[in-house]
């Protein structure tokens, strides 16, 4: 009441219109003579209209004053600011950047530095939002706002131990944002992997929701020139938050959901279909077309986790599902499910740790001196209704991290593949062992995996050029492989992966019925997927490979090219 009655008192006493009647003019006034007092008016109403609630009347006030005695800029400041409470950062950035010197205005420019890089976080611009607010901090090092934004820009630039600096730094400048500051200080912790600290600052949130004052509302929504900060206790929505860190735990650590589901609709070109399992080619009929096709597909991922850390294992049983139907190709239409037991021993601050087949969700604590992945399963394919192949397999994989910045993965997979038909002969088992080491560049899920690899396979035997042979398919394949993942701002996920790799034949292959030759094939590949997130559970993805396999009896060669675009929904 007392703010109320001071904005009236400054609202008249900044008024030199005695010659005038008690209404203000309508129009232009920046041509009157008494233009600065009709702004200085103008703006005393727009507080007054602030302080109601009245956002559009407070914004007309401003934007009229400043249109009416533009020669001081600190009216389109305050316009700016009723744009970012009225959610409306891009509107914003221009207006409070008009203030900035060489504007003259009665804002202190680190103050308008400031502001302006708030409206550029909250316009998803945080390169540009970190270049104001750490011009605002050196010219205001004690101004907890400015260290809080700054922290929010470093977060969603993914630095997240800069980030972490910050925020410390707005709790200490500022108590009233000690709770929020506090939250997001987790979160950073979270994304270097430092699960134990984040449980601590979010315990932290939750004590000072039951202890302060008056709750507040979060970033972006307080404006300290006008109202100030909000009270000491934490945001709601960020207390709910930390809650939901909190009792997502099994003995302390965050409980992965108990269910999951993932559906991907996706439009997908191929120059090579007719390629299903490596180098098996289907034998078209006559009449059908051959080359590059297009299809839909569907792919289903399901899964069930019956228990989480139970004396350290953590199971899940999984479903996947693919269908797809192409243009021309129907041949090749393709049905295959496959059913998955996964167990792991161990925790990841990732919340998951990959294994042979594909990762397995664990409790996210802090890193195990090893983490031991077992996977198995079977899969059963259709091509256009008819059976293809079967497929059984075994996989164990074992993770050491050597600190928080590599680890060491082995992984050991055997495969009984059964095929039906003509190519019933190329049944197979095979083995192959994997060696890798991880990289990771600042958080967990940031990371360069280098590895080699080494697979023997053994053929059932087949008929070749009308003669049977036990061994032409016998192989052994080794090479190079790396992956990266790389989570990007707004969250955004790229990830990247690429092989060489040489197989040698145990056999002279023969290319008649007397007359063979020694095979040794070379094969690359290299995919990479863009993942954007459109809604709450939304996300849009694009995915680009290669495979190109070259050999020395040069007919059974091939190149390959996929490119797909697909919408997941993710739960």
């Amino acid at each position: 009441m007392a703010r109320r009655f001071l904005l009236a008192f400054l609202l008249i006493s900044s008024i030199s219109l005695a010659a005038r009647p008690g209404v203000m003019p309508d129009g232009d006034l920046s041509q009157d003579p008494e233009a600065r007092g009709f702004a200085e008016m103008m703006f005393g109403q727009g507080r007054l209209a602030w302080e109601d609630g009245d956002m559009a009347g407070a914004l007309g006030q401003f934007e009229r004053a400043a249109a009416t005695w533009p020669a001081d800029a600190t009216y389109i400041y305050y316009a700016g600011l009723v744009q970012i409470r009225m959610g409306h950062p891009d509107r914003a950035v221009g207006m409070i950047s008009k203030a900035l010197p060489p504007a003259t205005s009665r804002i202190a420019e680190w103050r308008i530095r400031s502001d302006l890089g708030a409206a550029h976080y909250m316009n998803g611009q945080p390169a540009e939002a970190e270049k104001e607010l750490r011009a605002a901090a050196s010219l205001e090092p004690a101004d907890g706002i400015t260290h809080f934004y700054l922290g929010l820009a470093l977060l969603d630039l993914d630095r997240p131990a800069e980030a972490a600096k910050e925020f410390a730094a707005a709790g200490r400048a500022d108590q009233r944002l000690a709770a929020d500051s506090r939250y997001y200080s987790g979160v950073a912790a979270l994304r270097q992997g430092d699960a134990v600290a984040a449980r601590t600052d979010f315990e932290q949130v939750i004590s000072a929701e039951t202890t302060a004052g008056t709750p507040g509302h979060g970033p972006g929504s307080s404006d300290r020139a006008i109202e100030g900060v909000s009270a000491e206790r934490p945001a709601p929505d960020l207390v709910e938050k930390s809650r939901d860190f909190l009792g997502r735990s099994t003995a302390g650590a965050a409980r992965p959901p108990a269910v999951e589901l993932r559906l991907t609709l996706a439009w997908e070109y191929d120059s090579n279909p007719a390629i299903v399992s490596e180098d098996i080619k289907p034998f078209l009929s006559p009449s059908e077309p051959s080359g590059n096709d297009d299809r839909l597909a569907l792919a289903l991922r399901a899964e069930w986790h019956p228990f989480y850390d139970w004396h350290g294992l953590s199971g899940g049983l999984l479903f996947n599902g693919y269908r797809s139907g192409y243009n021309d190709l129907k041949a090749l239409n393709q049905s295959t499910p496959q059913g998955l037991v996964q167990l792991a021993w161990g925790h990841d601050a990732r919340g998951y740790v990959n294994g042979p087949l594909g990762y397995v969700r664990v409790p996210a604590i802090d890193n195990s001196p090893v983490a031991v992945v077992f996977q198995g399963g079977s899969s059963y394919t259709w091509l256009d209704g008819k059976s293809f192949g079967r497929s059984h397999v075994a996989a164990l994989g074992a993770a050491v991290p050597w600190g928080s910045v590599t680890a060491t993965q082995l992984d050991l997979v055997y495969e009984d593949r059964t095929y039906f038909g003509d190519l019933e002969g190329r049944s197979n088992e095979a083995l192959t062992a994997r060696l890798s080491e991880y990289l990771y560049l600042g958080r967990p899920e940031r990371y360069l995996r280098a590895g080699y690899s080494y697979a023997d396979e053994d053929a059932d035997g087949t008929v070749v050029s009308g003669r049977l042979e036990r061994r032409a398919y016998d192989e052994n394949e080794k090479g190079w492989f790396v992956d990266a993942s790389l989570p990007l701002p707004k969250g955004l996920g790229l990830f990247l992966e690429g092989s060489r790799s040489k197989i040698r034949y145990d056999v002279p292959f023969p290319v008649t019925s007397f007359f063979s030759l020694p095979r040794k094939d070379r094969q690359w590949k290299a995919a990479a997927t863009l993942v954007a997130p459109i809604g709450a559970h939304l996300y849009l993805t694009g995915r680009y490979a290669r495979q190109r396999r070259d050999s020395e009896i040069e007919p059974l060669g091939y190149a390959r090219r996929i490119t797909s675009f697909g919408v997941t929904w993710h739960w």
